[in-house]
């Protein structure tokens, strides 16, 4: 075929088929939109999930090198004072250093976003514009069939 010919051809196509094409169309985007939000979803888990890992691991070995610490600490300051005294010393230092761990945790917590369902969101409302835009301008060209 031509080109001329394919214009004509599609210059005649029916309004149902139009809405057709276009209803199709937009269900294969939508479904390709929710594939990418599912990849970037499934992305995001697996770096939860390593990092929570690596996270775990550290956990074990600072409270193992803590544990070592703190039992120094404790055996210094057994040098200058009383036993029961040093150990309550450095349990008090611990407990604030956890305190101020927790607070800035928390506080990182709260800032803590995701930005993937947003972009979903917007992608999707871009798309249903697209279409409106689409449909309206080929609604117009369409001579009225009465």
């Amino acid at each position: 075929m031509t080109d001329r010919a394919t214009r004509d051809a599609a210059s005649h196509r029916s309004i149902g088929g139009l809405l057709s094409s276009l209803a199709a169309d937009a269900a294969g985007l939508l479904s390709l939109r929710l594939e990418l939000a599912r990849a970037q979803a499934m992305n995001q888990l697996k770096r939860v999930v390593l990092g929570i890992a690596m996270f775990a691991a550290a956990v074990i070995l600072a409270l193992a090198a803590l544990g070592a610490l703190t039992a120094s600490a404790i055996a210094a300051l057994n040098l200058g004072m009383p036993l029961w005294l040093a150990a309550l010393i450095v349990g008090v230092v611990l407990v604030l250093v956890a305190a101020a761990l927790v607070a800035f945790g928390r506080s990182q917590l709260r800032k803590a976003s995701t930005t993937a369902p947003a972009n979903l969101v917007a992608g999707v409302k871009e798309d249903a514009e697209a279409i409106k835009k689409s449909f309206n301008a080929g609604y117009a060209s369409e001579p009225s069939q009465q």
